[in-house]
Order: structure tokens, then sequence, then C-alpha cells
């Protein structure tokens, strides 16, 4: 957890004004996903030391310097609950430099069957009303020790479920509620315990949570397929 996204909406104008990117150009590919993945690329937002925000795409699964990309784990999730303790963590959550927005409208769980031998069923979790927010990320520019170069890399914070939530798992990704929270978790001024302050779980009633086409499963699976999450 988290480990599949959503960002199906088409519209970039409509993810451009969310996220106060004014007239920014954003990747067709970037929209119109079912089934996001690890490694793959993912629309992010940054902001510059004058907050000025800017797209850009992010491998996801944190990629350090001191990391090797063969054999390697994809660092996608960082639990808010690490972010003090952990080095790593702590660098980046205590710089609004190195904090970002992850662009999506929802995100995957799975309840396993009760016959073994049956396919897992995944549920889809949206807000209310369906709109695009805000994954609070972390993000870095690093060159990996096996890498032929920097790589842009990101992560997903997570926090403890809220009431819907914690019915398919123990935990969810922190989303910042409203453009308030995503300036305060770019902003520079903020320090570490503000940062760790605006990631935690939603207000219960905050989500809707229904079943989906199993075809998503598989990763990769249906990747452009937004029929699939009706």
């Amino acid at each position: 957890m988290c480990g599949r996204y959503t960002l199906s909406t088409t519209t970039p104008a409509d993810v451009a004004s969310r996220f106060g990117l004014g007239g920014a150009r954003l990747p067709p590919e970037a929209l119109g996903r079912a089934n996001v993945c690890p490694t793959e690329d993912v629309l992010a937002v940054v902001a510059d030391p004058e907050a000025a925000r800017r797209p850009v795409m992010l491998r996801w699964g944190l990629a350090p310097s001191w990391a090797s990309l063969k054999g390697m784990r994809p660092l996608i999730n960082a639990r808010d609950d690490k972010l003090r303790s952990s080095g790593a963590w702590r660098s980046l959550a205590a710089d609004g430099g190195h904090r970002c927005l992850i662009a999506a409208d929802g995100w995957l769980e799975w309840q396993r069957a009760e016959d073994p031998r049956q396919p897992r069923q995944p549920f889809l979790h949206r807000l209310r009303g369906g709109e695009p927010f805000a994954f609070a990320g972390l993000w870095c520019s690093a060159r990996p020790r096996d890498a032929p170069g920097e790589i842009a890399s990101c992560t997903i914070v997570t926090v403890p479920a809220s009431v819907e939530a914690a019915r398919l798992h123990d935990r969810m990704p922190a989303v910042l509620r409203g453009e308030d929270e995503q300036a305060a978790w770019l902003s520079r001024e903020v320090d570490l315990d503000g940062a760790i302050e605006l990631a935690r779980p939603l207000p219960e009633g905050s989500l809707e949570i229904a079943p989906v086409s199993r075809e998503l499963n598989g990763a990769g699976n249906g990747a452009d397929q937004l029929s699939l999450l009706a």
C-alpha cells in the first residue's frame, strides 16, 4: 500500500486548475490512466524557491544514490511514522523542495477471495465526487549505482487507514485535502513537524469505495482502459 492508483481524467485543463499549474502544458501520456504501477513515470507537481509550481514526470519508486536498480525493491511508499526516524525520509520530508504533489483520482486495494483458487477482487477508492487530488509525495534526483544517469523519482507517503479504507487495508496514501494543504506541503517554510502534521488519514465519510474489473489485477493490465473502472 499504496501499490496501484489511477489518474483517469483526460482533461488537461481540469488537472492544471486543480493543482495550480496555470497554463502549463501537461504530458498527454500522464492522463487517462486506469492502472498506474510502480517504476512507471507519473505526473507530479513541484515548486521552486519562489513557490512557482511546475509539472514533472517522476519515476514511481524512489531511486537514491546509494541504491542499486537491479534486484532492489522499489521504494514506492514512505510510512508517516518513519519520516522522523529514517534518515533517508527525514532529509526529504524536512525540505519543501523535495516534497511533491502526486496527481491522482483514486487508488486500488484488494480483497482476497474465500476460495484461494479464485482471483482477488480490486476495489477503487475515490473521494466523494470523484475529483482529482494530490498524494503527499517525496522526490529526489539522483544517480543510483548501476544507472547510466540521474533519475528523478518519487515515493508516496502512507498513513493509518481511515474508517472506510480500513476494511481492506490498515494503511492508505496520505491525501492532501484542498489547496491550503497542497500549498503547505510544497512550502519551504513548512518544516518537518509541519509536514508530518499534514500527513494524516482522511475524515470518515470522505471516500467512495467500489469493486472494479479483475482485469486490473495484473500490473500493466488495462492501463488506458477506463471502462475497467466503471
